[in-house]
């Protein structure tokens, strides 16, 4: 975990939006990461700028889970050997629920908006007015490896063969991936 931390992420990880009046918590080391997980209580957005936050309910659930997904979908990317599939799990898209058919990047994204609160500044399109609940309900699904992959809605188009093989993706590869984040 360390080092994939320090290749993938050059030591910072940002939950939240950096861009002008928007608010963020910026994770500058593995160590940062450790201390911010497991993390739990009521999501809300962030009403300030924190730097290394050892709260653990700073942000509600959903701030553990955005971590974790960012964890897993960047592992994934910098990584050729982290799973076995040819399918970045960043690419897949949801499969009914509240995001259905979004892409695992997109709702990482929109999490970062409305948990930054700057939910005025996403440009998602209708993801955008999806709640701090329903988006870490999907993003726990995904790190759990419980979520429903099928076709993107946009931007991102799969055939039916890909389909079939995010879905094993989904759950298999994934289940496997939230354990090692949680063993932090």
């Amino acid at each position: 975990m360390k080092n994939h931390f320090d290749n993938c992420f050059n030591n910072v990880v940002y939950l939240g939006q950096t861009i002008a009046g928007c608010h963020n918590i910026k994770l500058t080391s593995y160590q940062a990461v450790q201390n911010f997980l497991p993390h739990g209580g009521p999501n809300s957005p962030l009403t300030q700028n924190y730097v290394n936050s050892t709260d653990l309910k700073l942000g509600g659930v959903v701030a553990g889970q955005l971590l974790a997904a960012k964890l897993n979908t960047e592992f994934d990317e910098c990584d050729p050997n982290f799973s076995n599939c040819e399918t970045h799990s960043e690419d897949l898209c949801f499969s009914g629920g509240a995001c259905n058919g979004l892409s695992v990047s997109t709702v990482i994204s929109v999490t970062d908006y409305i948990f930054g609160n700057c939910q005025n500044k996403c440009d998602k399109g209708s993801a955008c007015n999806l709640s701090l609940n329903d988006l870490s309900d999907c993003l726990d699904s995904f790190n759990e490896g419980t979520a429903k992959f099928g076709q993107c809605v946009a931007p991102i188009v799969r055939s039916s063969s890909e389909t079939s093989d995010a879905s094993i993706i989904g759950s298999v590869v994934l289940g496997l991936i939230m354990p090692v984040v949680a063993a932090l």
